[in-house]
Formats: C-alpha cells, sequence, structure tokens
C-alpha cells in the first residue's frame, strides 16, 4: 500500500470524502499519529499519515 505524509489528516479526509472518494474512518495513534485509508476508482488502497 502506497502511503503519503500529510500535514493534516482530518481535512484531507473530509475533502476526499466530500468529494465521493471511498475513505475509511480517521484511525489516531500516539506513535504513528493519525491515519486513513482511501481507494481509487480500480479498488486500490492508499494511506494517509499526520506524523504527530
Amino acid at each position: 500500500m502506497l502511503t503519503f505524509s500529510v500535514s493534516d489528516a482530518k481535512a484531507l479526509w473530509l475533502k476526499l470524502t466530500s468529494s465521493g472518494v471511498q475513505t475509511e474512518p480517521i484511525a489516531a495513534d500516539d506513535l504513528f499519529g493519525k491515519s486513513f485509508v482511501f481507494h481509487d476508482p480500480d479498488g486500490n488502497k492508499f494511506n494517509a499519515v499526520e506524523i504527530v
């Protein structure tokens, strides 16, 4: 799975979700920060991570 480092996971999640992109809920972890998985139209999964 390809992982992207992002500066604001919640803002990106809101933008993707409102644009109709299939997303999974944001997960928060003390060690790894906030992250979520999203899917492209072909069903490929991508991970977005905001390091705290």
